[in-house]
C-alpha cells in the first residue's frame, strides 16, 4: 500500500489545505486530495525583493502567489498559496458570502447596469 493512500495521510493533507473551511464539501475535499496525490506534492519557491514577495510551484508552474507586502508573514505566504492552489485546482466552495460593503455581478447580464457597485453600512 502507499504511504499516501492512508487515511492518515489523506486527512492530513485535507486539513492542511482546507482547514475547516464549512464551505468546501467532503466531496470536493477528496477531489482535490485525489488530485494532489497524481502529483504528490507541492513545493513552493519564494523570492522577496523591494518590490514584494512572490512563489512559484516546482510541481505546477502555473500555481503563482505573491504580494507587494516586503516582509510577509507566514500567514500570509500560506493564506495566498492556499487561495493559489483552491485557484489552481477549481476548488467549489459551496456557498459564497456576500460582503456588506460591495456586490458583483455578471457584465455580460443586459439587466446590470454595472458589474459592480459599492454599498456604505449604516452608521
Amino acid at each position: 500500500m502507499n504511504f499516501m493512500d492512508t487515511p492518515t495521510t489523506k486527512n492530513a493533507i485535507s486539513a492542511a489545505l482546507f482547514g475547516n473551511n464549512p464551505d468546501i464539501s467532503p466531496e470536493e475535499r477528496d477531489r482535490v486530495v485525489a488530485e494532489l496525490e497524481k502529483i504528490g506534492s507541492l513545493t513552493f519557491a519564494i523570492t522577496i525583493d523591494e518590490e514584494g514577495w512572490s512563489a512559484q510551484c516546482a510541481e505546477v508552474p502555473g500555481i503563482l502567489a505573491g504580494g507587494t507586502n516586503q516582509k510577509p508573514t507566514n500567514a500570509e505566504i500560506e493564506s495566498q498559496i492556499r487561495e493559489s492552489i483552491y485557484a489552481a485546482f477549481d476548488v467549489r466552495l459551496e456557498k459564497q458570502t456576500t460582503s456588506p460593503y460591495f456586490s458583483y455581478g455578471d457584465v455580460n447580464h443586459k439587466e446590470d447596469s454595472s458589474p459592480f457597485s459599492i454599498h456604505h453600512p449604516e452608521r
